[in-house]
């Protein structure tokens, strides 16, 4: 299969500068996405007519869960006319829309480039990224060490972003010899980086896929359970949250400062719900409430010496959206993590674990730590995404 020019640029932005940016200045590495996300414009545009089956097989599979995506975009957009910060939400819900154009576009793209040239691309690129991850958590390691300190550089986005192209890899991989050692070398160098970041949420969201992974192999109907739980998770956050705030003590005794320090914000975010449980505060609505101080979180420092902080957003997505949104917004996400749950049987075996274990990383990632509207958070997951839809359209073609 002949590659398009425009399909080689775009995989040269997303698997070869964007992990580099990532590193480096991760704040413009989302415009990279964007910038591969119009090269592909104009010319999948002009193609369009002379897409294959399994470009349409993959786009009617994925439509319920696209319209119900759409519609949670629509209420983001719907809760800018009460948001305290209006142009930075009206900005937010552009940037999303844009990098929901470049996700189908990138995929189709990226679909267009031979089945085993992506699948080393993209297992070099992994591989050469967690060894240069390892050797910079170990050098910086080694000079705190020397200082006294043994605290480690977070690389929490960049070992997150490794672990959400490692299912589609698998997926593209054919039983060879070469590729099943390649297999092996990735899963071996991105634990390692997993285990040295000392990133709880990224040594959940591995450990958690490759138990997953296991299970499905012998029960591939779980899947669905699977999504069930993460639509659960979404639907009753503010329940969760409640349970877990009376043993905020339990875990800071055990050391777990990251984990108590998150779950005072939860806290802080759902009492301060209760005045706007509908609705919510608007897009932006947590960037907001931690500017002008009103999600304070004390006792997080080692030794358990009281202190007073302020956040700079949830710190999770699913407080994320429920403060931002309401019941609202919980309900439309909690529709869509439903519907994708219920379409991902519609694939194969192999591109239904894909989908399932891809999407239980990218919770993950999201629900324990990060903002899921910060740009380098929804660079990654269109990237992520994209590369997933790309391998499913691949893997589905007649050999």
């Amino acid at each position: 299969m002949k590659t398009p020019i425009h399909s080689v640029v775009a995989i040269a932005l997303l698997f070869v500068l964007f992990p580099i940016l990532q590193v480096y200045i991760t704040r413009s590495a989302p415009y990279f996405l964007v910038a591969a996300g119009f090269i592909t414009l104009i010319p999948e545009l002009i193609i369009w007519k002379k897409t294959n089956e399994a470009d349409w097989q993959t786009a009617i599979k994925c439509s319920p869960v696209l319209c119900s995506f759409w519609l949670f975009w629509t209420w983001m957009v719907i809760s800018i006319t009460w948001s305290a910060l209006p142009e930075k939400a009206a900005f937010s819900s552009l940037t999303i829309a844009g990098f929901a154009l470049c996700v189908w576009l990138l995929s189709r793209a990226i679909a267009r480039v031979d089945r085993s040239l992506l699948f080393w691309i993209v297992t070099i690129t992994v591989i050469m990224t967690s060894l240069f991850l390892i050797s910079e958590i170990t050098h910086t390691t080694l000079q705190h060490w020397e200082k006294g300190s043994q605290t480690t550089p977070d690389l929490n986005r960049n070992v997150l972003f490794l672990i959400g192209l490692v299912w589609p890899l698998v997926l593209l991989a054919k039983r060879q010899k070469k590729q099943t050692v390649a297999i092996l070398i990735v899963f071996t160098t991105v634990s390692v980086a997993v285990y040295l970041s000392h990133s709880s949420s990224a040594r959940l969201a591995l450990f958690l896929s490759i138990t997953l992974f296991i299970i499905l192999n012998q029960f591939s109907k779980v899947g669905s359970y699977v999504f069930v739980l993460m639509a659960a998770s979404l639907l009753f956050t503010p329940i969760a949250v409640k349970v877990m705030s009376p043993f905020i003590p339990s875990i800071q005794k055990a050391n777990a400062w990251t984990a108590a320090s998150r779950v005072h914000i939860w806290n802080g975010h759902m009492d301060l719900l209760k005045n706007k449980p509908i609705l919510g505060y608007g897009a932006f609505g947590d960037r907001h409430a931690g500017m002008e101080n009103k999600i304070p979180y004390t006792g997080i420092t080692k030794g358990l010496i009281p202190v007073t902080k302020h956040t700079t957003h949830a710190h999770s997505a699913t407080v994320q959206i429920w403060f931002n949104f309401g019941l609202v917004g919980a309900l439309l996400g909690t529709l869509f993590l439903s519907l994708a749950g219920w379409r991902a049987n519609a694939f194969g075996k192999q591109q239904t674990q894909a989908v399932v274990l891809t999407t239980t990383v990218l919770f993950l990632s999201t629900v324990a730590g990060a903002s899921l509207f910060q740009g380098w958070m929804l660079a990654s997951i269109a990237i992520i995404v994209s590369f997933l839809l790309a391998s499913l359209e691949l893997t589905t073609q007649p050999a």
